[in-house]
């Protein structure tokens, strides 16, 4: 490499990499031959004014015209302009054999920084995405379902919460899929399921549709959950007193196998063992607890029949033969009595009967006071 340019008054601006003083200006060309990053260099008077300054430059000014600036008591001093390389690269000479390389900015290779090195070939672009080459650099172009700059986050379409009435979200690739809960359907489980539609009232119960089942409102003489029971009325209303032997009366007029009794309100004021307590259908308020039942179904000879007579009561040391039943209360238009098991075979015109407690067992009734009168029904099967 031979300095054949020389530039009285110049030198090059923002390339310097080194200062060291010299003697001389060959003195100073030594010091670039000896470092095999310099291209240029200026001696004489520094920036600062100092003399006899060497400055070391790693570019020069047939790269970067611009940079080249006046400077009195310097001269500049480059190779002659051999260098073919692109002008966004770097010329590096050697001055061993007098040859230069070209260092190429990133994202290029080759002698002359004439190939664009390929960011796809590594095929950094995940789950299915396409890589589009740049400079030193690369984009994907992400698959449906996924996002993320090398396409590497599967997108949860759960996120937004579509699955609906407490549904739960499982996350697909650009999917998702919901499993719902009992009684409701459909892809987003946005759907009631209609448990009325395979008409599960029977007897022309009508329907009510529910969340996960249905509620029957049965007609006229039928019960159940379906409105499956049939009740057949037997007589007139029976009125029951609560003491001196006020029993009501009633006679069942086929043969047949009971299966269960209900007593339907119809009139009265309702029972109460002591003056002053709350009179109910069905019993006393005792201690203010409206769950308290005092009826039962006889046969002629009061022989209990329902509820049967080991049936759980609530004050047996008193001698009582109250009970309750579940969900019942005193006040209730209806009791329905336990389901007698098994069945009760009667023969046509059987007589029973329907007593208070006290008054059939004739403890502490001569205080009782009120009376029920109520439609009696049965449930029955065929002898």
């Amino acid at each position: 490499m031979v300095f054949k340019e020389t530039l009285e008054g110049k030198t090059l601006a923002n390339h310097v990499f080194k200062t060291v003083r010299a003697t001389n200006d060959a003195h100073c060309e030594s010091q670039c031959f000896l470092d095999d990053r310099c291209i240029s260099y200026s001696f004489g008077t520094s920036a600062s004014g100092e003399k006899y300054m060497c400055e070391l430059s790693d570019s020069d000014h047939f790269m970067h015209p611009g940079d080249l600036v006046e400077r009195p008591g310097a001269i500049y001093r480059s190779a002659q302009n051999t260098c073919n390389c692109p002008k966004d690269s770097t010329c590096r000479y050697n001055f061993a054999d007098n040859t230069h390389r070209c260092e190429c900015k990133l994202g290029f290779t080759g002698e002359q920084c004439q190939t664009n090195i390929d960011d796809c070939a590594s095929n950094p672009c995940q789950n299915g995405g396409s890589c589009h080459d740049q400079v030193n650099s690369y984009r994907c172009t992400c698959a449906t379902g996924f996002t993320g700059a090398e396409c590497q986050t599967d997108i949860d379409e759960c996120a937004s919460n579509p699955c609906q009435n407490g549904g739960s979200c499982q996350d697909r690739v650009n999917s998702y899929s919901c499993t719902c809960p009992a009684g409701f359907t459909g892809a987003d489980c946005q759907t009631d399921i209609d448990e009325c539609a395979s008409n599960p009232c029977q007897n022309g119960g009508s329907c009510q549709d529910r969340v996960n089942s249905f509620n029957c409102t049965c007609a006229t003489g039928f019960s159940g959950a379906d409105c499956q029971t049939e009740w057949l009325k037997v007589g007139t209303a029976v009125c029951i007193g609560s003491n001196n032997d006020q029993f009501g009366r009633f006679t069942i007029p086929v043969a047949c196998h009971v299966l269960n009794f209900k007593l339907v309100y119809v009139s009265g004021g309702g029972i109460s063992w002591v003056p002053g307590n709350t009179k109910a259908y069905w019993g006393t308020t005792y201690r203010r607890d409206n769950k308290d039942l005092n009826l039962h179904i006889t046969d002629d000879s009061n022989t209990r029949i329902s509820p049967p007579p080991d049936f759980p009561l609530t004050y047996p040391h008193y001698g009582y033969l109250t009970y309750q039943l579940p969900g019942v209360t005193n006040m209730d238009p209806e009791l329905t009595f336990p389901e007698l098991s098994p069945p009760l075979a009667v023969t046509a015109g059987k007589e029973f009967r329907i007593w208070v407690d006290q008054d059939l067992k004739n403890i502490r009734d001569d205080n009782n006071d009120g009376q029920t009168c109520a439609d009696v029904w049965i449930t029955k099967g065929n002898v």
